[in-house]
């Protein structure tokens, strides 16, 4: 899973698992979503566990109540995730498996803020899926002995253990549903079908792939013996069929497809193929070839991740970095083939991210307070160019301030696979503010981001100590220079007031008499040093554009 997020929808739609797995954090969430009235109420945070900081995800699934095909045990009344599970009820609840990359799997359950078990095998894991074998267990694969291994969730112990041969190169394992015995087993560029009762040959069935690699395989749910198959950088989908694996039927689109998902349809319509694009979303029913409506996305840079039927209600997830946010989309099958759909960044306050805060920028920079994915986009760019434009760098840091829009660039930084555009963009912030402290005040808001997010890690690199040391040093002298520029300005206040008093008299007294002679107002005495302007002109040729020129033993006095 990398960087990237992951997030995954239990069967019945009501709870969403959201895992974070960075190089800063790894934690597990369950969100339980709601639809009421036609809104999205997804701020219920049933779940949450942070991982050590050295553990990081690799995959999820939810492990799911098996149904009466599979098991032969009748199901119970249909469970509320408004109740909380119990030692009688904990099998109403799907179980969330979460797999690490130290091979060791989690159980979560919702409500639960604790993992409810633990599978710690002596051998290597690289990924899992549900079982339909037994209730409540799950599949995995063991690349180094090269078998398929079921556990029990119930017991938490192995069941059982297939061995599949070494030319099948398995990257994951799909379960088809309600089929207690066949998987697919899907390579880099290939689709197999084993039978898993069968242990001295279990593999089957070879899928020949027209396109590699292989990106994402999804079955239906109505037609169990179907599946879509999208590939990396495809503008098309192939549906296979378990039962005639020569014959394939192709979708062909306009662009790039990102992902896609199959989701259960209605009276109309059985079963949905969303096609997910950059700019939209194409809507197919499940095997044809042209799209029932296309829903476009009017702000283009906020990735869609996947979206659900709840309810008639038709709803897209999508992030606000962690954040999973939830959006109802109003569509109608029978009146609109074209439905657009604006999704709007704001920040937590609901302020919207293009407000800006009074700072001071450099002369001749004008703000502009680009939102955080234009602002990231770009900075990225120059950071990734082989020689970086260090002016142009500065330049939209000096003219964006607006902290929330900061916040969440540095965050998506810190979240990228280039952990060295971080480094890049403090190294160049803190060698200008190093070189004139003056500039601080305009990129004190980066600075603090940056230092916020990469403290640690700069901490440990000796090359990144040494530009916080020199930061720090910069702005320490830059504080010693306070006590005598804070003299100066209550010195200059004192002569404008001063003056002020001056003209003011000299408008109401115009006759020459009232000094007594030429000489009279030099000898008039002024309270508070009024007459010591001299003195105070001295004092400003020592500042030269906000740096004064003071020696050691002034500050040692200070």
């Amino acid at each position: 899973m990398g960087s990237e997020l992951q997030g995954v929808f239990d069967k019945s739609g009501e709870l969403f698992a959201n895992i974070i797995s960075n190089k800063l954090r790894s934690e597990v969430q369950i969100i339980k979503v709601d639809v009421e009235n036609g809104e999205i109420i997804a701020d219920n945070y049933v779940t949450k566990y942070e991982l050590d900081a050295d553990e990081k995800i690799i995959d999820v699934q939810w492990i799911e109540q098996t149904s009466n095909e599979a098991t032969g045990k009748s199901k119970g009344k249909k469970r509320s995730v408004d109740s909380s599970p119990t030692k009688d009820n904990a099998s109403e609840f799907p179980i969330l498996s979460v797999l690490l990359d130290n091979s060791k799997i989690l159980l979560f359950s919702p409500h639960l803020n604790q993992p409810t078990g633990k599978i710690s095998p002596n051998f290597s894991i690289s990924t899992i899926t549900q079982s339909y074998n037994t209730e409540k267990s799950l599949l995995a694969f063991d690349p180094e002995n090269h078998k398929v291994i079921e556990y029990s969730l119930n017991y938490l112990q192995l069941s059982r253990s297939i061995n599949i041969k070494k030319t099948v190169d398995v990257r994951s394992i799909v379960a088809i549903p309600n089929d207690k015995k066949k998987v697919l087993l899907v390579s880099e560029n290939k689709v197999y079908l084993a039978n898993l009762s069968n242990s001295r040959s279990p593999v089957i069935t070879e899928f020949e792939s027209i396109e590699n690699p292989i990106k994402e395989v999804k079955f239906s749910s109505t037609s169990p013996n179907k599946f879509a198959v999208l590939y990396h950088n495809s503008e098309n989908i192939h549906i296979l069929d378990i039962l005639k694996p020569k014959e394939l039927t192709t979708i062909s689109t306009n662009s790039k497809i990102e992902s896609i998902q199959v989701i259960p349809g209605n009276s109309l319509h059985k079963e949905f193929l969303f096609v997910i694009h950059e700019s939209n979303i194409e809507v197919f029913e499940f095997e044809q070839k042209q799209p029932l409506l296309v829903i476009k996305l009017t702000n283009s840079t906020i990735p869609i991740k996947m979206l659900y039927i709840k309810d008639s209600v038709l709803y897209v997830v999508w992030y606000k970095f962690n954040n999973p946010k939830f959006t109802i989309i109003d569509w109608d099958l029978k009146s609109s083939k074209n439905i657009p759909i604006n999704l709007q960044l704001e920040s937590e306050n609901g302020i919207d991210i293009s407000t800006s805060q009074n700072i001071i920028t450099p002369a001749g920079s004008e703000l502009k307070n680009l939102p955080f994915n234009q602002l990231f986009s770009r900075l990225r760019d120059l950071l990734m160019s082989k020689e970086v434009d260090q002016k142009s760098v500065l330049d939209i840091c000096y003219t964006n301030n607006n902290e929330e829009s900061v916040k969440e660039t540095i965050q998506e930084f810190s979240l990228s696979d280039e952990t060295s555009l971080g480094e890049s963009l403090f190294s160049i912030l803190s060698d200008e503010v190093s070189a004139d402290p003056s500039k601080s005040d305009a990129l004190a808001i980066w600075l603090k981001w940056l230092l916020l997010s990469y403290g640690g890690a700069y901490s440990k690199s000796i090359e990144m100590f040494v530009k916080v040391k020199n930061l720090q040093q910069s702005l320490d002298n830059g504080m010693k220079l306070m006590p005598h520029l804070l003299a100066l300005q209550g010195r200059l206040q004192l002569l404008r007031t001063q003056t002020k008093l001056r003209n003011e008299t000299g408008s109401k007294f115009t006759d020459d008499s009232f000094y007594g002679n030429e000489q009279g107002e030099e000898s008039i005495t002024f309270a508070n040093g009024e007459n010591d302007d001299s003195e105070l002109e001295d004092e400003v040729n020592t500042t030269v554009n906000g740096q004064a020129n003071i020696d050691e033993e002034d500050l040692e006095d200070d």
